[in-house]
């Protein structure tokens, strides 16, 4: 029998209340891991031979980025976790600067349904993308590198950018904000933060030129 933690416990505070520091109260929330904890992460050695390369020789170069920003960042302490968007672009068609842009002119994630009425927040009109704190070494002929602020991926052929995409929004899936508030364990967490859980199940306005405001999940 194994024992996991969970979202009811009671939290406790770490720090002197006006101290400065990030981490100010400890919740003992069995937080989701991408892949489940059961995964185990093992990396391919053999990129360089002639037989692997050749597939990636003419794939598309995709970039992966992690961005967040003033509306992120207040619901992060609302629900006492760190919350980023993760974003792809592809070389040939979008950098990640103006993908920044374009979320914040569409106001990325900044509503919610509260009770049947749309609700918006504000400060979502800004995002930054964030600098990847460690730049892991790679594997001679990997597909795979790191820059200061996203992930290079270069595809095989046979995969497209927005394939890549869709394959990518599945795997995180089970760690998604909108997806786990809603399990017993995020209910549960949310209880205990004194928030409601729809208000972490984000939306996004598009101006499709209506004016009937008919949000899309985020």
């Amino acid at each position: 029998m194994t024992q996991t933690r969970t979202a009811y416990s009671t939290a406790r505070r770490l720090k002197d209340p006006f101290s400065p520091a990030v981490q100010k109260v400890f919740i003992n929330t069995d937080w989701p891991i991408i892949g489940g904890r059961s995964v185990e992460l093992v990396r391919p050695t053999d990129w360089d031979e002639p037989d692997v390369a050749k597939h990636f020789a003419e794939g598309a170069r995709i970039r992966v980025g992690i961005l967040a920003g003033d509306g992120l960042h207040k619901l992060a302490q609302a629900l006492h976790a760190p919350i980023y968007k993760i974003t792809t672009t592809s070389d040939e068609t979008e950098d990640l600067g103006t993908r920044r842009s374009h979320l914040g002119r569409a106001q990325y994630g900044s509503f919610w349904r509260d009770n049947g009425v749309w609700r918006q927040d504000p400060r979502f009109d800004r995002w930054e993308i964030k600098y990847l704190s460690t730049v892991v070494p790679m594997i001679p002929g990997s597909p795979v590198s790191m820059t200061d602020r996203s992930f290079v991926v270069r595809l095989p052929a046979i995969l497209t950018p927005r394939d890549f995409d869709a394959q990518l929004r599945e795997r995180l899936m089970e760690c998604s904000l909108h997806t786990w508030v809603q399990t017993p364990l995020g209910k549960g967490h949310c209880d205990q933060r004194g928030v409601e859980p729809a208000r972490f199940v984000r939306f996004t306005n598009y101006d499709y030129g209506s004016a009937v405001v008919r949000p899309t999940a985020a």
